[in-house]
Parts: C-alpha cells; structure tokens; sequence
C-alpha cells in the first residue's frame, strides 16, 4: 500500500473519532459507509493493531487507538488547514508580479509570453520595470530576469534563454579587414556601445575553448539597442545586436555581418533570478515554471 493511501486511511480514522461514528465521518466525508468501513479495516490490518470497537453508529477507541489518535489527529487537521489555504489565497492566482528584465529582451520575448499566461491567469497583473541595469531592480522585485547573475549570489537562479548575436555595420560601412576582436581596438573602429555590453567577448569558431574580450572605443553609448541600430543603420559606426533584434534587417540587406575572421561573438545566457524557491508566492514559483517549462530557449 501506498504512503497516501495510509495517509488517506489515517485520516478517515481520525475523522471517525471526531465524529463519534461511522456514519457521520462518511457524511463529513462525502465518502460512501462502505468504503469508509473498507478503509478503516485495511488501515488496521497495514498496523497489525486494532485501532477501535465499532457499529455504525458508536466507537470506542483501543489503547493503541488512543495513541494513534493522539499522534496523528494534529498533524491530519493541520495538513487540512494548510491545503484550505493554499486553495483560498493561491487556487485563483490573484495579485501582482513585478518583474525586471532588459529591454530588448522583453520586447522580443519575455513580453508574449507574459501574454499568454496572464491570459490563462485572469486575476494576475505585471508590474514591469526595464532598467538600464539589473542591479537598479534588486530590491524591488520578485523576479529578475539577467545575464549577470554574478552580480546576485543570494538570489536562486535558473537558466532562462540563449541569444546568437552578431556584430553588424551598414552596407556601405567601410572598415579594414579584421582579423581578431583586438583589431577593432588597433583600427579604431568607431562602435556603437549599448548599456551593460561595454565589453564584447568573442569564441575562436575553429577552437571553442579559446576566446577574447575587448572593450572597444565608444564613439556612441546608449542605453538600448534600438538607438544603437538607428545609428548603425546611418553608418555611424558597427554595433553588436542580438540576431533575433536585427534578423530582419540583416533579410532586407538594410545590415550586414561584420567579419572578423574566424571570431565570432559568444551567444549570451539570460537568467531568471528570484529568492529561494520556498520562500516565494505560489503565482510567482507558478511564473517561473511556465518561463522555464520548454528548458532553455535558445534563439
């Protein structure tokens, strides 16, 4: 038999000592008098002990019955409790979720899928905040959605999305060949540098094993990659996009690849970050398996 089962078969029992009967425990119950007679019969036998003397209408309790009764009828009623409550403050979902996550990312992904499970989850609301860095969102959110998780170590983290991306220029935007990430640094490259991507780290494509960070001149900063594809576009420098963020523009031949030999920018992990998995609300550990739930989305 299984541990429910006896957990089940325990409560019936206690149920019956409350009640003073079996007829009004199955009544409490909504369980039919047989089965509530059955369970009771199979409990004992699983104990070995007899817990009761009983009719339908009148118990009285063995020694080990007593014990049992004393053992377990707080545990059983606290267990109900818990259930009720959950069933009453989380069953339905309600209340606010604030979340902070970078702003290309959200508009490009975590934006629909928010979508889809506030559409599922009527009484659910978003209180959204796009910062130019994560850090600004440490204390005022129940989930943080970065790639510098390092900056977090008393938070939990899980893996959330990989990003190709992919250093880009004009079509006409005339650069010297180059032939490692330093290059861009010798040739004085004019590049166009977005918040928190100070630095661009590229993987050897022949040898993954080997990279290289460069922090290149910034002839423009800015805070997002939408300001940093309009310059690029007007031929004011390269820029290192997101590919899903200029995938249509590379289509269009509005932007190109830039080369860099066999360097190739490393794809950059998201991560969802939120405080110890049983220390949160139920609608926020129920966000974070639906964010998760298709394992690390990869685009």
């Amino acid at each position: 038999m299984s541990n429910n089962q006896i957990l089940n078969d325990i409560k019936i029992f206690i149920y019956i000592v409350e009640q003073g009967s079996l007829v009004k425990a199955a009544g409490v119950l909504d369980i039919p008098l047989p089965t509530v007679s059955r369970r009771l019969m199979l409990l004992e036998e699983n104990l070995g002990k007899k817990l009761m003397f009983r009719d339908n209408r009148s118990i009285k309790l063995t020694p080990f019955g007593e014990l049992m009764y004393i053992k377990c009828s707080e545990l059983i009623f606290s267990l109900d409790d818990e259930i009720s409550k959950v069933k009453a403050s989380g069953g339905d979902m309600s209340g606010v979720i604030k979340i902070c996550a970078p702003r290309s990312l959200y508009y490009h992904f975590i934006h629909e899928q928010l979508n889809i499970f506030e559409t599922n989850n009527k009484n659910i609301t978003f209180n959204i905040t796009l910062p130019s860095t994560p850090l600004e969102g440490l204390t005022k959110n129940d989930i943080i959605i970065t790639k510098d998780a390092e900056y977090f170590e008393e938070l939990t983290r899980k893996k959330l999305c990989e990003s190709r991306f992919v250093l880009c220029a004009a079509p006409d935007y005339i650069i010297p060949p180059l032939l490692c990430p330093e290059d861009l640094i010798r040739n004085e490259i004019n590049c166009i540098i977005v918040s928190t991507f100070e630095k661009w780290k590229f993987v050897n494509n022949n040898n993954p094993m080997q990279y290289s960070i460069v922090e290149p001149k910034q002839f423009i900063y800015t805070e997002e990659f939408n300001l940093a594809r309009y310059f690029v576009m007007r031929g004011k420098g390269i820029s290192l996009f997101p590919y899903a963020f200029v995938a249509e523009n590379i289509a269009n031949k509005e932007l190109v690849y830039i080369d860099v030999n066999n360097w190739i920018p490393e794809n950059i992990i998201h991560y969802i970050l939120y405080a110890h998995y049983k220390n949160i609300p139920l609608k926020t550990k129920q966000l974070i398996d639906f964010l998760t739930r298709n394992g690390v989305v990869k685009f």
